[in-house]
C-alpha cells in the first residue's frame, strides 16, 4: 500500500493481523532454519522459477576457460573474490578438489553414481538434483558451476559452507571443512577419500595458482518467467553484492517490467487479478506480500504467514528476526539493495538504489487506489484493485515516512 495513503497504526495492524491471519507468526524466535534451509528445493511449482536459470545471461556470470577444471577455478574463484574473502583461490581449489572425489578427475558434470543415482559434478541428489534438472542444458559444466553458485550453496546456508571456509588458514582444513559442511559425505581427517580431496585441492592451486580467476561474466541476471533485466545499479553499495542480493533486485526488477508491459499501465486490466500471485490467490492490501514473494523467490523465505513465507502484515515482516536484522533509522544505517524499506506499519517496498540525495524503491500494492480488499477475503471485490507494481522516489534514505530497514541473509 502507498505510505502516504495510510494512516493505520503498527499496533493497530498487528492485532488485526493476528485476527484476519490466525496462521501469521509475527516473530521467528521458534524458526528451524536447518529444516527450512536443508535439501530444499529451488524451485516453483508454478511457472515463475527462482533466479536460477543460468546461461549467457547469469547474476552468477558465464564460466570460462579450456577445460572443466579451468572454468571451475576461474568462475569460483572470481565469485568468492567479490565476497572479500582473504584468499579465494585457495577456497576455490578446496571446493574443487572436493568435487573432483565427487565426480572423478577433471571434474565429470555427467557422472552417475549407479547405486544412489547422484550425478554430476558435486554429486547433487534428490532435492538438491531436481532444480538442476529442470534447467536448460544442465548436462554442462557451465551450467552445473552456475547452479552451485547461486542456488545449491546458499540453500546449504544453516550449515555455513562459505563461512566456516572463509575462517581457515590453510588448504587441508579448508578442504575438510567443505566436505563437513558442504558433501557432508562422513568422512574423517586422515581417511583414504579425505586425503584424495586434499591431494585433489593442492593439485588444483598448484596448477591455477592464488590469483583469483576473472570468470565472474556479465552483469543481468535470467529470472523466472522470462523477463532479462539489469541487475546492476549505480550505488556504491552495489560493490560486491551477494547472490540473495542480486536476486532480490532482479526479481522486483523483473515484476516491475512485467506490469509496465500490460496494456494501460499504470492503471491495467490485469491490476485487478494480478496480485493474486503474490498473496496465494487472497484479494488483500498487497505490499508485504510482494515483499514475501520477492524474498521467497530469492531464496530467503520469511517464516511464518500463508504456506510457511507468504507474511501479508507489514509489522510481522519488521518482526523477522534470525537470519534477517532490522536497523532502526535512529541506527544511522545506510542501506543496501535488496533491502526493504519499512515504512512504519503503513508499506513496505525493496530498495534498489541511491543518486544525487534521491532513493529508488520498488514495490507492489502502489499506484492509485482503490487498493485490494479490505480486511481479506478470497471473493473478487468490486470495484477491484487499481494498485500496482511501480517505482517510488523518496529523499535521502528515510524519507516517505520510512522508519528502518530490513536486511536479507
Amino acid at each position: 500500500m502507498n505510505a502516504r495513503l495510510r494512516q493505520s497504526l503498527v499496533i493497530g495492524l498487528t492485532i488485526i493481523s493476528t485476527l484476519w491471519h490466525p496462521g501469521v507468526v509475527l516473530a521467528a524466535s521458534n524458526f528451524d532454519l536447518q529444516t527450512a534451509i536443508d535439501d530444499t528445493t529451488m524451485y516453483d511449482t508454478g511457472d515463475y522459477s527462482k533466479c536460477t536459470n543460468p546461461g549467457d545471461t547469469t547474476g552468477g556470470g558465464t564460466p570460462t576457460g579450456t577445460d572443466n577444471l579451468q572454468k571451475a577455478f576461474n568462475y569460483l574463484s572470481a565469485q568468492l573474490n567479490k565476497t572479500g574473502v582473504k584468499q579465494p583461490a585457495m577456497e576455490a581449489a578446496a571446493i574443487i578438489g572436493n568435487m573432483e572425489q565427487e565426480s572423478g578427475q577433471g571434474l565429470n558434470p555427467t557422472a552417475v553414481n549407479p547405486t544412489s543415482g547422484a550425478y554430476g559434478i558435486a554429486q547433487w541428489l534428490g532435492d538438491r538434483l531436481t532444480p538442476l534438472q529442470k534447467l536448460p542444458n544442465y548436462t554442462t559444466i557451465d551450467v552445473q558451476l552456475v547452479y552451485l553458485w547461486t542456488t545449491d550453496i546458499p540453500s546449504q546456508a544453516a550449515f555455513q559452507p562459505l563461512q566456516t571456509i572463509a575462517k581457515d588458514p590453510k588448504i587441508e582444513q579448508m578442504t575438510f571443512d567443505w566436505e563437513n559442511t558442504f558433501e557432508r559425505a562422513g568422512e574423517t581427517m586422515g581417511s583414504p577419500p579425505m586425503n584424495n580431496r586434499i591431494n585433489n585441492a593442492k593439485a588444483v592451486l598448484k596448477q591455477f595458482g592464488n590469483t583469483p580467476g576473472t570468470g565472474g561474466g556479465t552483469t543481468s541476471v535470467q529470472c523466472g518467467g522470462g523477463n532479462t533485466v539489469s541487475c546492476t545499479t549505480t550505488a556504491p553499495a552495489t560493490a560486491g553484492l551477494s547472490i540473495t542480493r542480486q536476486n532480490i533486485v532482479c526479481l522486483a526488477k523483473q515484476e516491475l517490467a512485467l506490469w509496465k508491459s500490460k496494456p494501460g499501465y499504470p492503471n491495467p486490466a490485469y491490476a485487478a487479478t494480478g496480485l493474486l500471485k503474490y498473496t496465494n490467490d487472497w484479494y488483500e492490501e498487497w505490499c508485504a506480500d510482494f515483499a514475501s514473494w520477492v524474498y521467497h523467490n530469492a531464496n530467503d523465505s520469511f517464516t511464518g504467514g500463508r504456506n510457511g513465507w507468504d507474511v501479508p502484515m507489514v509489522s510481522s515482516i519488521a518482526a523477522q528476526t534470525g537470519k534477517f536484522t532490522f536497523h532502526l533509522q535512529s541506527s544511522g544505517y545506510t542501506p543496501h539493495p535488496g533491502d526493504l524499506a519499512i515504512h512504519g506499519g503503513d508499506h513496505v517496498n525493496v530498495f534498489i538504489d541511491s543518486s544525487a540525495g534521491a532513493s529508488e524503491y520498488i514495490g507492489g500494492d502502489q499506484g492509485s487506489p482503490p487498493y485490494g480488499a479490505n480486511p481479506p477475503t478470497q471473493t473478487p471485490p468490486s470495484p477491484p484493485s487499481g494498485s500496482n507494481v511501480s517505482t517510488d522516489i523518496e529523499t535521502g534514505y528515510y524519507g516517505g515516512g520510512i522508519t528502518g530497514y530490513l536486511s536479507p541473509n
